[in-house]
């Protein structure tokens, strides 16, 4: 086993790539007490990622955890990634592919009378054969805790997106700072954010569920010399719209917003909601 140049695995964990007779791997390891919970959620995020084929990510392997003490590894393959440049493009459509794929399996299910959640067989009219498919999430959240750095998201599933957004992702923030900070301008603004939220989603008839990187931004995007690649994600079903207000700190290649525009144009106040957007961000980061 000899070690090998790797990229990527964001910048709280020590990482490294080992080339073996079975093949080129990926490690993470971390030693803090959450970690597990940590790799947990990113390896249910990869494979949620590439159980829609619509973007390529690292192939999950297995998480260990040290004999010998609380530091935990995770084990993914090795990609030979460098910074986006060619596949920008590439992946603003690959991403929005990825948060089409649970509407376009929404919308095949009500053709061949499919039901909400896991997995179904339809039979493919072409050859007979029966294949099994994913089912649609009707439901914002995930299945397990995800993480964006250390701090673990509330997934729980929610029927009402605005609502799921305020309470599981900006108010345990909100409430984060406050004990540990106690910041008072903070204090003073939050109520009245929240009563101004609603309106900023006004004239959207229905938010589909979309499963989301989340946490898209340029420092997890990379790319191969086959195409663009995402990595350390902290994954839920949420609102398309989000995903693109994490580049408030490493912005992405700009022929991104095209490509990802040309399959979902942006709707009317998308201007005022990726405000709205950014401020979960500036708090995950404070």
């Amino acid at each position: 086993m000899e070690s090998i140049p790797t990229r990527g695995g964001g910048v709280i964990s020590e990482c490294q790539s080992f080339k073996t007779e079975r093949g080129h791997f990926f490690v993470k390891m971390n030693s803090r007490s959450q970690t597990r919970t940590m790799f947990e959620g990113e390896r249910a995020g990869l494979e949620a990622i590439l159980a829609t084929g619509t973007v390529r990510c690292p192939r999950p392997i297995e998480i260990y955890d040290h004999s010998d003490g609380p530091e935990s590894i995770f084990v993914m393959e090795h990609l030979d990634m460098i910074d986006l440049d060619q596949h920008a493009a590439a992946l603003g459509e690959a991403v929005a592919r990825l948060h089409l794929h649970n509407s376009r399996l929404n919308s095949r299910e009500e053709k061949t009378d499919g039901r909400i959640g896991g997995f179904h067989h339809v039979t493919l009219e072409e050859n007979g054969e029966e294949e099994e498919t994913q089912r649609s999430v009707s439901q914002f959240g995930f299945s397990t805790s995800t993480c964006v750095g250390y701090l673990p998201q509330d997934n729980t599933w929610s029927d009402d997106w605005v609502e799921f957004f305020v309470r599981q992702r900006l108010k345990p923030r909100v409430d984060y700072i406050e004990q540990e900070f106690g910041d008072r301008t903070l204090i003073e603004l939050w109520p009245r954010l929240v009563r101004h939220i609603p309106r900023l989603f006004r004239g959207i008839d229905r938010i589909t569920p979309a499963l989301l990187h989340g946490d898209l931004h340029g420092a997890n995007v990379a790319e191969t010399a086959s195409g663009p690649v995402i990595y350390d994600p902290a994954c839920f079903y949420g609102h398309h719209e989000l995903e693109l207000a994490a580049r408030v700190f490493v912005d992405f290649n700009q022929e991104f917003f095209p490509a990802y525009h040309t399959l979902i144009p942006r709707a009317e106040g998308f201007e005022e909601r990726e405000k709205l957007y950014k401020i979960f961000f500036f708090l995950n980061y404070w």
